[in-house]
């Protein structure tokens, strides 16, 4: 499960500096004003403790630069 979680952690990481790397100021502010009004559907506005402990771990444990574990 970890190896899975550390994988999409990855795939998004690329994803969204692809993503990103064309974007304006004003194309960030559009994105904001735009998600700014959706709440995260699955755990409100308050991520619940399950969530927290999971992010933790994932950061711990994943190197850099991902988290904040032990290099290979």
């Amino acid at each position: 499960m970890l190896n899975s979680a550390l994988t999409i952690i990855l795939d998004e990481h690329r994803s969204l500096a692809a993503v990103t790397h064309g974007l304006r100021f004003q194309d960030w502010v559009e994105i904001a004003q735009a998600l700014g009004t959706n709440g995260d559907p699955r755990f409100g506005a308050e991520p619940d403790h399950e969530f927290r402990s999971l992010f933790s771990r994932i950061v711990n444990l994943a190197q850099t630069p991902i988290g904040v574990g032990p290099s290979a």
